[in-house]
């Protein structure tokens, strides 16, 4: 599926997964919706940024995309129910839990996350079961692909001299080999680079590794 076939919000989150990794920090992104599809807040990873936006957090491993999309909300002035959280990769077991005591609706993620993905901590106990919130992942088809594609090149990039990026590798493999072996390729040979030094668009990057996947 071509970026132009993405709905908004889920543009909106690879559009700060992208400003993530441009910016040095995991190639993250969320988005926040009402309950018309009208996106009110957005977020990314910002591990690695030493100035958190307004409301925001940043430079620490709290600093997640969708920490950074929920952290401004105000409860008592919108129905968090009515919310849906796109994220470009299922949330951590922090996000997971941020997501339920903020009482969001649904959550909308484009790639499985093998090492941290935590979603299924919503079942874990009956206060987490009792949120009702409405799941839909990995989802459009090519989105996991793309999101994987980036985290395997970024992770590379940011940890040389840590076997955490081996770590990922391997678990990225066994979800998605095509997009683990490409995210590598554009690491090593600096593709990477190259979008992030002609300051590509997201629209560009996500094309542009769809179609090393089609080829």
């Amino acid at each position: 599926m071509s970026w132009a076939k993405l709905d908004l919000p889920g543009q909106a989150a690879f559009e700060q997964a992208w400003k993530a990794a441009t910016a040095g920090s995991l190639p993250i992104g969320s988005a926040l919706t009402d309950a018309r599809g009208n996106i009110i807040r957005t977020g990314r990873n910002r591990l690695f940024e030493p100035d958190p936006p307004p409301g925001g957090l940043s430079g620490n491993h709290l600093a997640h995309a969708e920490m950074n999309a929920l952290a401004g909300l105000r409860t008592t002035e919108i129905d968090t129910r009515q919310l849906t959280l796109y994220s470009t990769m299922e949330p951590c077991p922090m996000c997971t839990g941020a997501i339920r005591m903020m009482h969001v609706g649904t959550v909308r993620f484009a790639a499985r996350d093998p090492v941290a993905g935590s979603l299924r901590l919503l079942e874990a106990t009956e206060f987490m079961r009792r949120s009702g919130i409405c799941i839909s992942g990995p989802e459009p088809d090519g989105a996991e692909f793309v999101s994987i594609t980036l985290t395997t090149a970024v992770f590379l990039q940011l940890y040389p001299d840590s076997d955490l990026p081996e770590r990922m590798i391997v678990s990225f493999q066994e979800l998605n080999p095509e997009a683990a072996e490409l995210g590598q390729y554009i690491h090593r040979t600096g593709v990477l680079q190259q979008f992030i030094a002609g300051a590509e668009t997201a629209e560009t990057v996500y094309n542009e590794l769809l179609n090393a996947r089609r080829g």
